[in-house]
């Protein structure tokens, strides 16, 4: 959303003539933002919206301090922020936006429902309909999130953003409506953009769609074409992050414990458990799973 978010500003403000330093300091802000440094990031968007009189301008900086008050979970100040929003898009859509950091799925799909996002301005159209679709894909209504997320598609030409929305239609076939080949095709179009013309790990993409791709070719009772993708695209020793080792070693384990080789697994689910700095919850699953093995092979 934070790229997409930065696309939109400079694809409205082209060509517009900005007073003193706008658009460095609109930068400057969006860095805070990213950062996690909110209640900075308020405050500079604030100044902001008395930094021009660009309407476009005032509004972008007002639904960024929204979110940054929001993110404080100053939920009445984000929505005094949003209230002052004059773009009747961009209002609806910063209002959506607050209620996905909230979690409000239903709250999101009662707000846009009737929304006719293809109306929007063009550098809108792709977070609308992704976000909605997400919401849809919460509240577990299949068909409306793919629908969403299949216009989100059209309205796009950037790959990650691609990536996203194919990795969204393989959850949703998946968790949904239980359409294992179709979900596999989706995950499989991540990995293929992901790499191309080599693996890339932007955006998790890649991780998530290549352990996905896996797990269910395994469940279908295709586990060596399941090891043989993973061994092309994770490479032992290739990557540092924590939370990607582990996953890809859950992963490979979760995959041999589908082809019924347990001690496979049991050596895998032991190597994620042993990834210092993984998350958390990784760390419980994978000795969950090791309790469980363990029990199982010494039977």
């Amino acid at each position: 959303m934070k790229k997409r978010m930065m696309l939109v500003f400079g694809m409205i403000f082209a060509g517009t003539v900005f007073g003193g330093d706008f658009p460095q300091d609109y930068q400057s802000a969006m860095k805070l933002y990213n950062g996690g440094k909110y209640a900075e990031s308020e405050e500079a968007f604030v100044k902001l919206t008395e930094q021009t009189s660009a309407p476009r301008g005032i509004d972008e900086s007002l639904a960024y301090a929204a979110y940054s008050a929001e993110q404080q979970k100053k939920s009445d100040k984000a929505l005094e922020f949003a209230g002052k929003i004059k773009d009747k898009s961009l209002n609806t859509f910063c209002r959506m936006k607050l209620l996905e950091i909230q979690k409000k799925w239903d709250a999101i799909v009662a707000l846009s429902k009737d929304e006719d996002f293809e109306k929007w301005p063009d550098a809108m159209k792709y977070s609308a309909f992704v976000c909605r679709g997400n919401a849809y894909f919460r509240v577990r209504n299949a068909e409306n999130a793919e629908k969403d997320f299949l216009a989100a598609m059209k309205n796009t030409v950037e790959k990650l953003e691609k990536a996203t929305v194919y990795l969204c239609i393989g959850n949703v076939n998946r968790d949904l409506t239980n359409d294992k080949q179709k979900a596999i095709d989706s995950y499989a179009e991540v990995v293929k953009m992901m790499t191309d013309p080599k693996p890339t790990m932007s955006g998790g993409f890649l991780l998530k769609a290549g352990t996905a791709k896996a797990t269910l070719l395994a469940s279908e009772g295709k586990g060596e074409q399941a090891i043989s993708e993973l061994n092309q695209i994770f490479k032992e020793g290739e990557f540092k992050d924590p939370n990607w080792v582990a996953t890809i070693y859950f992963c490979y384990g979760e995959v041999y414990q589908h082809m019924m080789k347990n001690t496979e697994a049991l050596s895998y689910y032991r190597k994620a458990a042993a990834v210092e700095k993984a998350p958390e919850y990784l760390l419980k699953n994978a000795n969950q799973k090791i309790e469980e093995l363990e029990k199982s092979v010494q039977k």
